[in-house]
This record gives structure tokens, C-alpha cells and sequence, in this order.
């Protein structure tokens, strides 16, 4: 099965382009999510976040498992990467915003490992958003959260989730990618109300094909709105021989949005008037580097104090734990 690791503690940071092979006791040390400089609480100057930084971190890990793959997934890191793990390189990420993975399974080794991150945070013009104006401050680190992953190397890579004919006859359909699909093997989809009751199921035994899970017939469902935000969840599990290879899951609701032509935006069906504001992922002292709670507390701030139904999101992709909470108490996110 996936077993996924939250890996932000006992990490060592210097604010220069160090030598793979440089004394540890030139950095300091660190947890993530991490600013490459902190801040005043204004007057902040670009100049002082642009530079290259090195970031590592040492670990114990047991290969006795060779049919594993084992991955780092990178949430976020401003705003360039180059990754190297005992003294390989392995991946460069040019993207400030997007999450990535890296397969490490290779070099990986029983034992101490050594995994050793540069992060460029200059502005270049070959990575968005510069190339012409900016009007606000991307600052630099590793400013999301890094998860160790480890996983049959059959396994489930994503799961795409839709809904139709949700007010009489609700269906879902479910798309599910796999890292390999070349052999037989069976796919059980559970679908799961907000009380964590299973009102669906599904197998359907895989042979080659694209894996695609319909639920259909569901009882009545109960629609995700400002007010009543019910998520529903589909969990998909993975067998081979009657063992379990993978378990995957997401959260989701039954609703519709539409903008119409008479001007007014409608969710499930009832017009309703957007009272909301821009968000940018950006901490007074701490630049981009926000930990879950702060990132779910913005959420509470926007629906709660300030009253927003719809927040718009400036001008990438934020993070998960935000997005995750705006869908949990029913703020729209644009």
C-alpha cells in the first residue's frame, strides 16, 4: 500500500550555493515550509530573497522492500530547483507554484541518505510569472510542505472526479490513472457520504483498458452549497491476486455553478450575488512560507470575518490546505 510520510522536520539551510560535499555545520538548522530571508513587516525589497540557497536534509531509510518505488513530493519551491540525493542529480523544477514529484528509488540506499535541494529564487525570465511586469512579491525556500511516498510500482497516480443529473438522477463518474495498467488486476471504488457511510460501490477487473468507475441508481444526495457545504468522498483500491496494491481517495460535492446571460452567476440552480476578494499567499515576516493551519485559518478569515462567499485566488496555484478548507466551509473559489 501508499505510505505517505510528512518529511518538513530536521532540515539544514544556508543562504548560498554550498558544495554537495560542504560541512554541515555551515547551515543551520531548519523545518519547512521555509522563507529563504525573512521580513520586516513592510518595506520589503525584492533583492534581498533573490539568490541561490542550499537546502539538505539526512535520513535513515530500509531498501529491504525492492519491488517499491519510492518518490519526494515537492508541494512548492521558489522559484527553481535542482534535486540531488547522495550526490546524484536527480530532477530540476522550473516552476514556483505547481507541486512535483521525484523518483529517488535508484539511488536510494540502506542507511544514512543524504538529499540536497538548490533553490533558485531570482527572477528569470524563462519561468513565469516574470518576463514582463510583476506587481507583487514572489519571495523564495521551500515555502510548502516535502512528503517521503512509497508505493507499488502498480499504482494509482490520480483520480478526476465528475458529477451529472445531480437533482433527479445524481451519477458519478470517476477517472482513475494508473501508473501501470499493462496487467490484470481489480479496481474497488467505494463511494462515501459526509458521515463516512458507504452508499456505493463498484469492481471492475482491469485488463489493459483506461480505467473509468460509474456510479449510478445513487440514493438521494445531499448538495454541496454556501450554507450546507457536504463533501462526499470516492476511496479506489487497487488488488492483485487478492492483495492489496493501493488505496487513493478524494473529497468532492454535488453541486452545478453557471454563469448565465442575464449577468448573474447560479449554484444549484439559485442565483446568487459574489461578494468576494483577491488572495495572495503572502505573510507578513514569512513571505510565501505559511503552515497548514495559517493557510486554513485565511479561509476562516475571508468566509467567517469578512464575510466573502467567493474568494479569487492571485494569480497561481495556492495551497492544497486552503483550497481544501475553502471546500469544508463553503467559500467558492475562483
Amino acid at each position: 500500500m501508499t505510505r505517505k510520510t510528512i518529511f518538513n522536520q530536521d532540515w539544514l539551510f544556508a543562504p548560498e550555493e554550498l558544495p554537495l560535499d560542504a560541512p554541515d555545520d555551515l547551515f543551520q538548522k531548519i523545518s519547512l515550509p521555509h522563507t529563504n530571508q525573512t521580513f520586516s513587516h513592510n518595506n520589503v525589497d525584492h533583492l534581498d530573497y533573490e539568490f541561490i540557497s542550499t537546502y539538505r536534509k539526512w535520513f535513515d531509510y530500509d531498501c529491504a522492500d525492492l519491488e517499491k518505488l519510492v518518490f519526494l513530493d515537492f508541494d512548492g519551491v521558489l522559484l527553481a530547483c535542482k534535486v540531488f540525493l547522495n550526490g546524484n542529480f536527480l530532477y530540476e523544477h522550473k516552476d514556483g507554484f505547481t507541486p512535483f514529484s521525484v523518483d529517488i528509488t535508484s539511488v536510494l540506499q540502506t542507511g544514512k541518505n543524504k538529499l540536497t535541494v538548490y533553490v533558485d529564487s531570482r527572477e528569470r525570465d524563462d519561468i513565469p510569472p516574470f518576463g514582463h511586469l510583476v506587481d507583487y512579491l514572489v519571495f523564495g525556500g521551500i515555502y510548502r510542505d516535502v512528503y517521503l511516498r512509497t508505493v507499488h510500482p502498480i499504482h494509482i497516480q490520480d483520480l478526476f472526479v465528475q458529477t451529472s443529473q445531480i437533482f433527479d438522477h445524481p451519477e458519478v463518474i470517476c477517472d482513475v490513472t494508473l501508473s501501470n495498467n499493462s496487467t490484470q488486476i481489480t479496481l474497488v471504488a467505494h463511494l462515501i457520504d459526509q458521515d463516512g457511510n458507504i452508499i456505493a460501490e463498484n469492481q471492475t477487473i482491469l485488463d489493459g483498458h483506461l480505467p473509468r468507475v460509474k456510479f449510478s441508481s445513487l440514493p438521494e444526495t445531499n448538495l454541496w452549497s454556501l450554507d450546507h457545504p457536504n463533501l462526499y468522498t470516492v476511496e479506489v483500491s487497487l488488488f492483485k491476486d487478492d492483495i492489496l496494491l493501493d488505496t487513493y481517495f478524494t473529497h468532492f460535492g454535488f453541486r452545478t455553478c453557471a454563469f448565465k446571460p442575464d449577468g448573474g452567476f447560479y449554484l444549484n440552480g439559485e442565483r446568487i450575488k459574489l461578494f468576494g476578494l483577491n488572495r495572495h499567499q503572502t505573510y507578513p515576516y514569512i513571505g510565501a512560507a505559511a503552515p497548514a493551519r495559517l493557510q486554513r485559518r485565511d479561509a476562516e478569515i475571508l468566509k467567517y470575518e469578512l464575510g466573502c462567499n467567493i474568494v479569487r485566488t492571485s494569480h497561481y496555484p495556492q495551497s492544497p490546505h486552503f483550497l481544501d478548507r475553502c471546500d469544508e466551509i463553503g467559500l467558492l473559489v475562483f
